[in-house]
């Protein structure tokens, strides 16, 4: 079945989606503020430089990577709609690395969400 593809609405159907599919934008770091699954897309079939930063994240993340195109045999469905404990240990602490303040830098928490409301 065809899916609504949304474009420019991120900041506010994000807080209340099930997971995210991300392929590399400032998307997948309100999806792990807000604590949702993120399923990576990588577009093998074209050159990328995005392909790091994508595996990255996954990583770091404890998330899988989708290579498109694909087939339905390669998603983790268990995976998709909720964070394990790991996952959930993994996001806390990149919130508390990477999206919180320290006495040394702009609280990135709100530096996003302006990113996120100046997108729109």
């Amino acid at each position: 079945a065809e899916r609504e593809i949304i474009y420019g609405n991120t900041f506010d159907l994000i807080p209340d989606s099930i997971f995210v599919i991300c392929h590399n934008s400032i998307s997948i770091l309100q999806a792990i503020y807000h604590m949702k699954p993120v399923l990576f897309i990588d577009y093998k079939y074209k050159p990328s430089s995005k392909r790091a930063i994508i595996k990255s994240y996954s990583d770091m993340l404890a998330r899988q990577i989708i290579n498109y195109p694909y087939t339905t045999d390669h998603i983790k469905y268990g995976e998709l709609f909720e964070l394990s404990d790991k996952s959930k240990t993994l996001y806390e602490r990149f919130i508390i690395d990477y999206l919180q303040p320290d006495h040394n830098s702009v609280d990135m928490k709100d530096a996003l969400l302006t990113e996120l409301k100046s997108s729109n």
